[in-house]
């Protein structure tokens, strides 16, 4: 038997579902059981990777960076990023320190690497 033809059996399961299930099930709420990390979410309003994206652009926009472009693997993100022109290598190098400071405090679950292009 193939597992693409069982029923939803996540606690977010459709309703119709839930009742084939088990007949005591009351509420219910759309399911966004199994698919995937996705950028988005089409249902819900759970944390995504979607939303920290946005979020970690955020910091180093807050920060005087000019965010490129992140990426996700596992427990790791990597930021891409353009630092401020008028800086000096010296400056541009305490402020990627310091925002990989920031990204460790904000966002324990990742381990964010800045990567600055313009160097």
């Amino acid at each position: 038997m193939t597992t693409g033809c069982q029923p939803d059996r996540s606690p977010d399961a459709d309703a119709s579902q839930s009742r084939l299930l088990d007949s005591t099930e009351t509420g219910w709420s759309p399911s966004d059981y199994n698919q995937g990390p996705g950028n988005e979410s089409m249902t819900t309003n759970n944390q995504n990777q979607g939303t920290d994206n946005a979020k970690v652009k955020s910091v180093a926009e807050d920060a005087g960076f000019s965010p490129l472009y992140v990426t996700f693997g596992g427990r790791h993100a990597y930021i891409y990023a353009n630092a401020n022109d008028s800086w000096s290598k010296k400056e541009k190098k305490q402020k990627t320190e310091k925002l990989q400071q920031q990204y460790k405090r904000e966002f324990p679950k990742y381990q964010v690497r800045v990567h600055v292009l313009n160097d």
